[in-house]
């Protein structure tokens, strides 16, 4: 009979039920089942029915037994199988006339004297079930209950509601909690926090976060949200100091940024200073510096990231010297180039107790999200104009064996971390180290014009002929690579090769037949041709070169620029008159920034000034030099005047 059942066997029936198998449902059967008081609605369709193999009580009794063994699972399998044979044997028959209900209610009846518990697992079943709405009908009496007395019970309940997103009714529990003196702990005042998020009652929330930071100080989800919202709201100075480290000493804060020569001991400072709370909390004061626009700031706390990520090579005097990324090769490049010790492995760092807790902090965060904050270190670097410490950030960062090999694309990330060597290496006046951080990109990326437009800016600065070669060697690799024949014709150009270079740039020409830089580089190699001296048709390559010279001046349209470099060519001839007129040509047109189409197309340029000729500043504008050229015609014909006149108004600022 239901009454010879107890409700603490009842409350623990519905614990396993809840808290093990996830049944709801049946949680409810069993108080319905074994209590007449408590009566369903009819459309939950739960009705009190029979054990067959057993009675009930003997079920109740054996599966409290179990439980107390801590044999939860065979006591939840004995009550499921009873449970099941009943099923079965209702859906092939009818109901014993004493089992049926005889109530068709549409809502629950509980008793007002029902055991707080069994109501507090009742509440918790209809909640998981979404019948809310009786669910807080049926807290009520709980609520009028005692808080420190009843206080787990209210966990309980404002825990399930705040899981299904019921903040609104868990808000009015916790509030009742944290008043108390038994629950006022961290773990209640952060449900109460997060509730208070979620109902975007801000100003509440930061105080119950500062209730967890106060109680429970290494709490590093309390700070980091009590960070976003003082962030959020405005306090920026507190949202950072509350991301600072519990027990920072005023001696270590000035230890913090440093010169690029870093020693072992700055590193291990840089390291104690992570290892003293979550490196979490310490990216995330990063995050919120470079939000706030505190740069220097920023750069200070990234430096102790970067050099706690890259301690096992940052403090390398040699780090520059590593200048090739490869997948699997790269721990023996760097012990032989002197950037690490033999026996530095991981699993050698994990054989130590404090190896081990460095490598459980680093791997709190991604291999990307370390990239992405040592991506827009260097971002910040370049803009304070620490170009030294820069370079050295950079190159450590390519000597990093997990910075790359962990990547999700090895190839994207070391194109990357090359690029960014080379742009580092130029900030900071180191062309060789650029060009040699350059190679690997155009060895890949040999089509790319602008890859090779940055490695001719760096080659420009160096004298070495090794550059030159790997040109060579790369254009023999690819022959029909375009980029490749025209810095090759402008090697050749430049080192006074004019028929090697004329031969690179005719083909180039056959595959982009409108191009007027290539014509115009066509044009100057028959000119030299023309008045080199041991030329054998020097009136021959002069036509030719005129012929290449107007041809660039139709592809290219009338502008300073085609005015100029034509009168730039009958000048070096002699051909003073031509030379008079091309140059006349260029002062009635305004500058624009020129851009050379390989593909010959020709865009319009924006006038830069349309003010005084003589007050220009514009580095694009042509009449300065056109002007100073005619101004030398005319002094060697006598007309000072007329020389006088252009200098004046064109060439005095």
């Amino acid at each position: 009979m239901p009454s010879m059942v107890d409700d603490n066997a009842i409350n623990l029936m519905m614990d396993l039920y809840i808290m093990e198998k996830r049944d709801y449902r049946r949680a409810l059967q069993v108080i319905c089942d074994h209590r007449d008081d408590v009566v369903p609605p009819d459309r939950l369709q739960l009705r009190r029915h029979p054990s067959t193999k057993r009675s009930t009580q003997q079920v109740i009794l054996q599966s409290q037994t179990m439980a107390e063994s801590n044999d939860l699972s065979a006591a939840l399998r004995l009550a499921a199988s009873n449970f099941d044979d009943a099923a079965g044997e209702l859906s092939s028959g009818e109901l014993p006339e004493e089992c049926q209900r005889s109530s068709n209610s549409q809502s629950w009846h509980v008793p007002y004297n029902i055991p707080m518990d069994l109501r507090a697992k009742l509440v918790i079943a209809l909640i998981h079930l979404g019948e809310l709405t009786d669910a807080w009908t049926m807290t009520e009496p709980l609520l009028a209950q005692d808080g420190e007395e009843f206080g787990d019970l209210y966990l309980d309940i404002s825990e399930v509601l705040s899981d299904k997103g019921h903040h609104d009714r868990a808000i009015i529990l916790l509030t009742v909690l944290v008043k108390t003196g038994s629950f006022d702990k961290p773990a209640v005042w952060l449900r109460h926090a997060q509730s208070l998020v979620a109902l975007q009652r801000f100003t509440e929330a930061v105080h119950s976060y500062s209730r967890v930071v106060e109680m429970c100080p290494n709490h590093s989800e309390a700070r980091t949200m009590l960070a976003d919202l003082l962030h959020h709201q405005g306090h920026h100075e507190a949202a950072v100091r509350v991301l600072d480290p519990v027990m920072l000493d005023s001696d270590d804060v000035g230890a913090q940024s440093g010169s690029v020569e870093d020693s072992i001991a700055d590193v291990q400072q840089a390291v104690l200073l992570i290892m003293r709370q979550d490196i979490r909390l310490t990216k995330h004061k990063c995050e919120l510096l470079h939000q706030q626009g505190r740069f220097p700031e920023f750069i200070d706390e990234s430096l102790i990231l970067a050099k706690f990520y890259l301690r096992h090579v940052y403090h390398r005097q040699s780090v520059s010297k590593f200048r090739t990324i490869a997948r699997g090769r790269s721990r023996t490049l760097m012990v032989e180039a002197g950037l690490m010790d033999a026996g530095t492995t991981r699993k050698a760092i994990e054989e130590s107790e404090t190896g081990k807790m460095e490598l459980e902090q680093e791997d709190r965060i991604s291999c990307d999200e370390w990239y992405q904050l040592l991506f827009q270190l260097c971002k910040a670097l370049v803009k304070a104009k620490q170009f030294n410490t820069l370079q050295h950030v950079a190159c450590a960062s390519a000597a990093s064996i997990k910075l790359l090999d962990q990547a999700s694309d090895f190839q994207k990330r070391r194109f990357d971390v090359h690029l960014l060597c080379a742009t580092a290496a130029y900030l900071n006046a180191n062309a060789e180290l650029a060009a040699d951080h350059m190679r690997p990109i155009l060895f890949k990326y040999r089509h790319n014009y602008a890859m090779w437009n940055s490695f001719g800016q760096l080659s420009r600065d160096l004298l070495e002929l090794r550059h030159q070669k790997f040109t060579v060697r790369l254009l023999l690799k690819s022959p029909s690579a375009l980029p490749l024949l025209i810095v090759n014709g402008n090697y050749c150009m430049q080192n006074g090769r004019y028929k090697f270079a004329l031969g690179l740039y005719q083909r180039a020409l056959l595959r982009l037949p409108r191009s007027a830089f290539l014509c115009l580089s066509i044009g100057v190699c028959f000119l030299h041709l023309a008045t080199h001296r041991g030329s054998l048709h020097p009136c021959r390559h002069t036509i030719e070169a005129f012929a290449f010279f107007f041809r660039y001046l139709k592809l290219r349209g009338e502008s300073q620029e085609t005015y100029y470099n034509i009168g730039r060519a009958f000048h070096h001839l002699g051909m003073l008159s031509m030379a008079v007129n091309f140059y006349e040509k260029v002062f009635p047109l305004e500058a624009g920034l020129e851009k050379w189409e390989l593909g010959g197309h020709n865009s319009k340029s924006p006038v830069f000034n349309k003010g005084n000729p003589k007050l220009t500043i514009d580095p694009c504008d042509l009449r300065r030099d056109a002007a100073f050229n005619l101004a030398t015609i005319y002094r060697a014909s006598g007309r000072i005047d007329l020389a006088r006149n252009l200098l004046y108004q064109y060439c005095v600022v």
